[in-house]
């Protein structure tokens, strides 16, 4: 009998700070709004997710309807959030006291 295979599936989702609104808008209509809508189906398929902080403002703020949808998904146990610096810096080349910040 074949062995069970086990996935850790993660998605990082990133936009340089202050992107073209139409590029945020286009990235939302193409990847992340069909990403949340299909995955949402699927309340077995567990992942984790990042979403760079001021990403996640800017889709709370713009996308309430698919943000409530990750909510959801996150309170019903689907998706782990995990987090970094809220501009995506690399902590370990900045001062501690940015880096609390950051974070």
């Amino acid at each position: 009998m074949p062995q069970p295979i086990s996935l850790l599936f993660g998605v990082h989702a990133h936009q340089p700070v202050g992107n073209f609104p139409e590029v945020l808008a286009d990235a939302h209509l193409r990847c992340y709004q069909p990403f949340l809508r299909v995955l949402y189906r699927y309340p077995d398929f567990c992942f984790a997710m990042h979403i760079s902080g001021w990403l996640l403002d800017y889709l709370i703020d713009s996308y309430p309807e698919d943000m409530a949808l990750l909510r959801e998904m996150v309170m019903r146990g689907q998706v782990e959030l995990f987090g970094a610096g809220d501009t995506e810096p690399v902590l370990a080349a900045i001062p501690n006291r940015d880096r609390i910040g950051q974070i």
